[in-house]
């Protein structure tokens, strides 16, 4: 990322396709890196969900947009159940 394209996303501009997908691989693996990271705000979550919803409406066909947001909705659910729910 170049000290401009920063300063642009920074000032709350949406970044370039190419500039935010690496921007999102590398929180992905920093995630699994087990990087030690504060607590996720709601701030975190609505930039998260905004991604996410960009993601499902980048196609314009409804078959592909349900499809999508299922695949969200059942990864969500196999990280979020704790353990010993998943026994039942």
């Amino acid at each position: 990322m170049s000290p401009s394209g920063l300063h642009v996303l920074l000032n709350g501009s949406s970044p370039h396709p190419a500039t935010r997908g690496k921007l999102v691989a590398w929180y992905v693996a920093a995630q699994k890196e087990g990087v030690s990271r504060p607590d996720v705000s709601k701030a975190d979550v609505d930039a998260a969900l905004r991604l996410l919803v960009q993601y499902v409406r980048q196609d314009a066909r409804s078959a592909v947009q349900a499809k999508r947001l299922r695949e969200i909705v059942q990864r969500l659910e196999a990280e979020c159940v704790p353990a010993s729910d998943e026994q039942t």
